[in-house]
């Protein structure tokens, strides 16, 4: 479905009385290159009709067009970063040409840099006509290819529910985003159980190792001497309490037994003082 969604548009800007599909259908039919969505009949939006009282194209008009066909020779021969490159240069003289946003999009996605056919893609969808199903399509192949079926899924309902409901694009791209999804939720599940299970090992591999402890100190030192040794070092946390407040303990003690030097001192004076008398 992602290399469905890969296919670009051909048409010129200036198509005279044909919509962006329709303008080279006689030379995509037999094109084998380009994936079924190109030529599924569903790109009717007319961009940039013409009629014979139109003025005739400016010349960054027809300089865009002609970056727009040479984007799109890269693309069917695969080159698809020069395609890219042309399609850039085609934005930089009509930025909100929703055509060559997507376009660019397919061949960010068929160049394997999704993150960039996504941004592509929602600016196409932004400035796009209403109803234009390639746009929403394309947003979608992009979402899917960045593993963010739910909402690939979303966009593809979308379609189906509120522009062509029997969009043949739309509704195999939502059975497969939900296959997809499933199994991803299938291998998070896998996931979280292999980890608790690694754990599970772990902690059953310190048990044995601190009960294999225990039992050679048994042997070495004797039952009552390791079993002191063994509540120790299973209650560290306490101990250390304990400590702490035995020390304080000793520390008030002592203070205790230190004895009072004025006080003595203060007795020997007036001793000596009764004494003088």
């Amino acid at each position: 479905v992602l290399l469905m969604n890969c296919g670009i548009d051909e048409a010129t800007m200036s198509s005279q009385t044909t919509s962006d599909h329709d303008s080279n259908s006689s030379n995509n039919n037999n094109d084998n290159s380009l994936p079924p969505d190109h030529n599924n009949g569903n790109d009717t939006t007319p961009i940039n009709n013409t009629n014979q009282n139109s003025p005739p194209l400016e010349e960054w008009e027809i300089r865009r067009d002609d970056l727009k066909s040479q984007g799109d020779a890269h693309f069917r021969s695969g080159s698809f970063p020069a395609a890219i490159l042309s399609y850039q240069s085609a934005l930089d003289l009509d930025p909100a040409n929703h055509i060559l946003l997507s376009n660019k999009s397919a061949a960010h996605l068929a160049n394997g840099e999704k993150s960039k056919a996504l941004v592509d893609a929602r600016k196409c969808v932004e400035v796009m006509p209403e109803g234009w199903v390639k746009g929403h399509t394309r947003l979608a192949a992009a979402m899917a290819s960045l593993g963010r079926f739910g909402e690939a899924a979303g966009v593809y309902q979308k379609v189906l529910a509120e522009i062509d409901g029997g969009n043949e694009v739309a509704k195999r791209g939502l059975e497969d985003c939900r296959r997809k999804e499933r199994l991803a939720n299938e291998e998070r599940e896998r996931e979280v159980k292999r980890v608790q299970m690694e754990l599970d090992r772990e902690k059953e591999e310190k048990e044995r190792r601190k009960k294999e402890s225990l039992e050679k100190a048994q042997q070495t030192n004797g039952p009552e001497v390791t079993k002191c040794k063994n509540d120790r070092v299973s209650g560290d946390e306490e101990d250390d309490l304990l400590d702490d407040f035995f020390s304080e303990v000793e520390k008030v003690t002592e203070k205790k037994k230190i004895p009072d030097n004025s006080h003595d001192n203060h007795s020997q004076s007036d001793s000596d003082n009764k004494n003088g008398d």
